[in-house]
C-alpha cells in the first residue's frame, strides 16, 4: 500500500481529537454519559456521545475479502449504540451495492468472524442500508488489557447483543428476516452470535496508509 497525506484539515483533525477525548473521559466516568441528558461535557453544552463515525469499507483483492479503513467522519448523526459505545468501539463498514446483490451469500460468510484491529476484537453485530457495524469487544489479541484506557469496562459481544436486540425476546423477528438479505439487523445479529467463543482469527483490516495514525484520524490504543 502506497503512502497517502492526511486527507482532514487541521481544524476538522483538532475536532475529531478534541470530541472523542471526551468521550474517552465519559468512558472512564463510567456513568453512561454518551447516552446525552446530562448537561455540560468538557465545555460543550448538551453534549451527548457517538458524533465521530468511523468508516472502513469491504474490498475485494485477488479474489478474496478484506477491509479497508478511511478516514474519520462527522456528519451531525448519532444513534443509540454508538452513544451507549463511544464512537471509537463500533466501526461502520460499507459494503459496496454490487456485492450485496451479486456476493451476498459470500460476504455474510466473510462477516460472520471477528475482527481484529490493534489487538481489539471487533464483531459484528447489525446492518443497515448495506453497512455492516461492527462492536468492540471486552476479547483482546496479542495484547494486555489497560485500564487507564478503559479497557476494563468495556461489554462482552453477548452482553451488547442482549442490550441492542436481545435473541431471546425476538426469536420469531430473526427467523422472520434471515430470508431478506444481508440488511437486516437480525441477520447480522444471528450470524454474528454464531461466534460467540468461537476462536479468534487474525487481523482482517487493512489501513489505507501510515496518515491514519500520524494525521490524528485513529487513535486505537495498543
Amino acid at each position: 500500500m502506497g503512502s497517502l497525506a492526511c486527507s482532514l484539515p487541521p481544524d476538522l483533525i483538532y475536532y475529531h481529537r478534541e470530541e472523542l477525548d471526551r468521550e474517552q473521559a465519559a468512558i472512564l466516568e463510567n456513568k453512561e454519559r454518551g447516552l446525552g441528558l446530562m448537561g455540560e461535557w468538557m465545555d460543550s453544552p448538551k453534549w451527548y456521545g457517538g458524533q465521530v463515525q468511523q468508516i472502513a469499507r469491504i474490498v475485494k483483492s485477488s479474489g478474496s475479502y478484506k477491509i479497508h479503513l478511511e478516514g474519520l467522519e462527522k456528519r451531525g448523526r448519532s444513534y443509540r449504540l454508538s452513544r451507549y459505545l463511544g464512537s471509537r468501539r463500533v466501526l461502520q463498514v460499507r459494503v459496496p451495492d454490487d456485492m450485496v446483490l451479486k456476493e451476498n451469500q459470500n460476504v455474510k460468510a466473510f462477516l460472520a468472524q471477528k475482527f481484529i484491529l490493534c489487538g481489539r476484537v471487533y464483531v459484528p453485530l447489525c446492518s443497515k442500508d448495506n453497512g455492516v457495524y461492527m462492536v468492540e469487544t471486552d476479547q483482546d489479541y496479542e495484547r494486555f488489557a489497560v485500564e487507564k484506557f478503559g479497557d476494563h469496562l468495556r461489554r462482552s459481544f453477548g452482553d451488547i447483543v442482549r442490550w441492542h436486540n436481545d435473541l431471546a425476546l425476538n426469536k420469531d423477528q430473526v427467523r422472520r428476516l434471515m430470508s431478506n438479505g444481508i440488511n437486516t439487523d437480525a441477520d447480522l445479529v444471528f450470524l454474528a452470535n454464531q461466534q460467540m467463543g468461537h476462536p479468534i482469527r487474525p487481523c482482517i483490516f487493512q489501513f489505507r496508509s501510515r496518515s491514519h495514525f500520524r494525521g490524528g484520524k485513529y487513535r486505537f490504543h495498543r
